[in-house]
């Protein structure tokens, strides 16, 4: 038997030699065929004896197939995917999981209508974030585009995807329900899905940025571990609650999210959980607003999410809702070089200036803010609120330490370090809305007190705070679009009435007695189209 020959060609090779006198008596080509047919008899019984030690070494275990697959913005969908799958394939073990985690961007939509053999339950996971009107992200949109198509295509029968098991979970804000724009891809996408006989084994949950996600998608991942474990075992999935059949088909392709609700009888206030029933019923109040309202009256508006990602990003949180941050020209002006427009047109010192807001939250998602979109939103003030006073000590001491510690930095002129320490102007435009702060008149006449300037920029949505502002150094409004459609694409506003207020907001502007500047936003391909 030479080494690395199988058991049964080496049998093959001495069988002419035990027959002994027998294979004399042969001819060599029917002892040749009783080797090989011995031989194969051997490897069959061998290849019979090892699947069945197969079958028997993972009772129960049967292939089963988890795709996850996302549609993100910036990277939130992605992350959630991934750490998903991690702990899922953490909990499956050494069973028969494979999990596939795939960009909807570039996911071949054919491959949800093919049923592989090999793979006996197949389980969908789409994660979904949020465009323009509850869409999804641009690069992903043929997805839904695919999906509603297959819905009404009378080609594609009910039971297209019968052989799949999915979840859905959307990513958005709850800010924009009242719009009927909260996660609308993800409720399409869940009834399309069950609408072309998918079962649904985790209920559709919408995820918003004004709370803590880990404690919103706690009932969500239980119903998805509990599914996974049942197909692992080899029995069906239980199916979840959710909009089926032709009410399904209709929610698929509808405009908005309003028409599907929520479910008043949900245990759970963490997040939106949408079912069937009474989910026809317009103008529901959003069930996690109501658990808001309900469980405190004044909440913080930072989450330690959104806390993290700006202290991350160089913000100096101050208090519960306002941060301060070292501008680029206060940095370059400490070393000697030149400082921003303010400096050119009115002679102001940058590297006295204070980057600040007293309100991180925003009634716009632009798709071109620097911030991206890490700071909350809002249409309204909702929160806890910091004294004004407070606010601005706090700022001006939290800038006066990053002043200190650029004091290291090579080039920096040791007078302008020292002047630097005593701030004369403040930019009221670091991110978010520093109007919607309902005590915005008493903050400035802090500032003014402290003989500092200031520079507010508003983005044009509320018109009535322009009106009521006291005057300050200068006042700005953000002009980003020619056009109620580009505004609406480049704003991503989350007021119903965005344009309205929009015109109204440069009127108001034009009625101030004091210094005025119409600020034009220009992105290439986005909002320079000729409006005449």
């Amino acid at each position: 038997h030479h080494p690395g020959t199988s058991t049964a060609a080496s049998t093959a090779c001495r069988l002419p030699a035990q027959l002994g006198p027998m294979a004399s008596k042969t001819s060599t080509p029917v002892a040749t065929g009783v080797a090989l047919g011995v031989a194969t008899a051997v490897g069959v019984a061998t290849w019979a004896l090892l699947r069945r030690f197969r079958k028997r070494s993972v009772p129960g275990s049967r292939k089963v197939r988890l795709r996850l697959l996302y549609a993100s913005m910036t990277g939130t969908s992605q992350r959630s995917a991934e750490a998903l799958a991690a702990e899922l394939q953490s909990s499956a073990g050494r069973a028969s999981l494979e999990i596939e985690v795939e960009d909807l961007s570039t996911f071949a939509f054919d491959n949800l209508l093919t049923r592989t053999p090999e793979v006996a339950t197949e389980i969908v996971v789409l994660l979904l974030s949020t465009h323009t009107d509850g869409a999804l992200p641009p690069n992903s949109a043929h997805f839904g585009t695919l999906l509603a198509d297959h819905v009404h295509d009378f080609r594609v029968g009910r039971s297209a995807m019968k052989h799949l098991n999915f979840a859905v979970l959307g990513f958005g804000s709850s800010v924009y329900a009242s719009a009927g724009h909260y996660c609308t891809a993800a409720v399409r996408a869940d009834a399309a899905l069950a609408s072309m006989g998918a079962r649904r084994v985790a209920r559709l949950v919408r995820v918003t940025d004004t709370r803590e996600q880990a404690d919103q998608v706690v009932a969500w991942k239980q119903e998805l571990h509990a599914a996974l474990k049942a197909a692992l075992s080899g029995s069906e999935p239980t199916q979840a609650v959710g909009v089926e059949g032709r009410s399904a088909a209709e929610v698929a392709v509808a405009d908005t999210a309003d028409i599907e609700g929520d479910d008043d009888e949900s245990e759970s206030d963490e997040s939106t959980a949408v079912s069937s029933g009474e989910a026809e019923q317009k103008g529901a109040s959003d069930v996690e607003e109501l658990a808001e309202g309900c469980a405190t009256k004044e909440r913080p508006m930072l989450t330690s999410k959104h806390r993290a990602q700006l202290t991350k990003e160089g913000y100096k949180i101050v208090g519960s809702h306002s941060a301060v941050k070292l501008c680029r020209w206060t940095k370059h002006q400490l070393r000697g070089r030149g400082g921003c427009y303010k400096h050119s047109f009115y002679g102001i010192t940058s590297y006295q200036c204070m980057e600040a807001t007293p309100s991180l939250a925003c009634a716009n998602k632009c798709v071109f803010c620097w911030r991206h979109h890490k700071n909350p939103v809002g249409t309204e003030w909702k929160w806890s609120m910091d004294p004004p006073d407070q606010i601005v000590a706090d700022g001006v001491d939290q800038h006066k330490r990053m002043i200190r510690e650029c004091k290291g930095i090579p080039g920096v002129k040791k007078e302008r370090f020292e002047e630097a320490l005593n701030v004369r102007h403040c930019a009221l435009s670091l991110v978010g809305e520093p109007i919607m702060y309902p005590r915005i008149n008493e903050l400035v006449n802090e500032l003014h007190k402290r003989q500092i300037s200031t520079f507010l920029v508003t983005n044009a949505q509320f018109p009535d705070a322009i009106r009521k502002l006291t005057p300050i150094t200068q006042l700005y409004i953000s002009v980003d679009a020619g056009t109620k459609e580009t505004l609406k694409a480049v704003d991503r506003p989350l007021f119903t009435d965005f344009w309205p207020r929009y015109l109204d907001s440069m009127k108001a502007l034009a009625e101030k007695k004091q210094r005025t500047v119409y600020r034009l936003t220009l992105v290439k391909e986005q909002n320079m189209e000729d409006a005449g």
